[in-house]
């Protein structure tokens, strides 16, 4: 069973400052999270080296998933 995905929630309201730094807060972590992400990268190269990140993890769940099948685990 796949979790949810959550939304991305912005600030309520017409701040639009703080919708920017909400933003940025966000994009920051993600940048840690990703390994070789550099904090200068655009915005344009940095989501398909994320969505790259992503589909490699998911696809090493698949394969440890597979392996514990295989070996009663």
């Amino acid at each position: 069973m796949r979790a949810r995905k959550k939304r991305l929630r912005l600030p309520s309201g017409e701040n639009t400052e703080a919708m920017e730094t909400s933003i940025q807060r966000k994009l920051r972590q993600l940048q840690r999270m990703i390994p070789n992400c550099c904090y200068e990268m655009d915005l344009e190269t940095m989501y398909p080296r994320i969505a790259v990140y992503i589909l490699l993890l998911e696809v090493k769940v698949d394969v440890l998933k597979n392996l514990s099948i295989l070996y009663g685990v």
